[in-house]
């Protein structure tokens, strides 16, 4: 399993009652989020991006504790990894509209010669 950094960069201000989800890692195309529990601070697990599912998971740190989550909590968790998915797709959509349009550009260029 990946080390993860101390938790050094923003805290994600999402309405959650009991979670928080901690910014570590921003990629180029993908980031990298700790899971806390706003009431203990004990760290959960971490959202990041799974290649062979092409979508953000949740996945839990190995821990000598059971950890139990309630609905809303799971709730909490896919409505947080549905805005980062929805996210990535605008961003996605703006690179390959650039990229069209520098192609395009470079075409006119070329011909221009």
């Amino acid at each position: 399993m990946e080390q993860v950094r101390e938790e050094k960069t923003m805290e994600h201000f999402m309405k959650s009652k009991w979670l928080k989800f901690i910014l570590i890692s921003i990629g180029c195309k993908t980031s990298i989020w700790i899971v806390k529990n706003k009431k203990t601070d004990e760290r959960l697990g971490m959202i990041k991006w799974y290649a062979k599912w092409r979508q953000y998971c949740f996945i839990l740190f190995p821990s000598k504790y059971e950890f139990i989550f309630a609905q809303s909590c799971l709730r909490d968790i896919a409505d947080f990894i549905k805005e980062q998915m929805d996210k990535r797709k605008i961003r996605k959509v703006r690179a390959k509209s650039i990229s069209k349009i520098s192609r395009k550009e470079a075409r006119k260029a070329v011909r221009k010669i």
